[in-house]
Formats: C-alpha cells, structure tokens, sequence
C-alpha cells in the first residue's frame, strides 16, 4: 500500500512524533538513533495517537454521546492495557525534559 501525500497538518504531527520519539529515547537512555528507527518509531507512535483516538471516539458513540470525554479516555486506556498511574509519573517526569531535546539526540 503506497503512503499519501503529506499535507502541512501530516508533516506537522511527524515533526512533532519525530521530537516525542527523541525525548523517550533520550529519558530512556539512548544518545543516538538510527534515521531509519527514528522514522519508524514514529509512524508507530502516530498510529497509537490515532488508535486513542478512534476508539474513544468509538466508547463516545457507544454512550450516545456526541463529544468525548475523560472516561471515554480512560476506558480505551484500560483497553489498551495503558496504566493512568505509568502516564502520570511519565508527565511529571517530562515536565522535566528541555523542550529542544531532540537536538540532544544524535540521529545518523
């Protein structure tokens, strides 16, 4: 299956997994990554992203709802097998990560 043309929005929100991507890595303890591991690790992330979104979208419409909201969230969360306490220590320690940490990941 051939990708699509990327629009400002798709290289915006790559640009952003790419930086997201450099920073766990970074917290985790990589000082380098490959191009290649960065794009993919990337892609990866961008599917989950979506994923969280369609199926809290998906639990809004089960309730009959037209807007989602935090236990929509939280129930595809729970689905996922993804920990609300893991997600919040992740935040705090974020809070903590220089915004420009990609630069300090070297990429070959």
């Amino acid at each position: 299956r051939g990708r699509r043309a990327m629009n400002a929005g798709d290289s915006f929100a790559r640009s952003v997994s790419k930086t997201v991507v450099a920073q766990i890595s970074k917290e985790l303890g990589f000082d380098l990554i490959s191009e290649v591991a960065l794009d993919s690790l990337s892609d990866i992330f961008v599917k989950y992203i979506e994923e969280i979104g369609q199926t809290s979208h998906n639990n809004c419409e089960s309730a009959r709802r037209t807007e989602a909201n935090f236990n929509d969230v939280k129930a595809t969360f729970k689905d996922l097998g993804v920990s609300l306490d893991d997600l919040v220590i992740f935040a705090r320690m974020a809070e903590d990560m220089p915004a420009g940490v990609c630069g300090l990941l070297t990429v070959c």
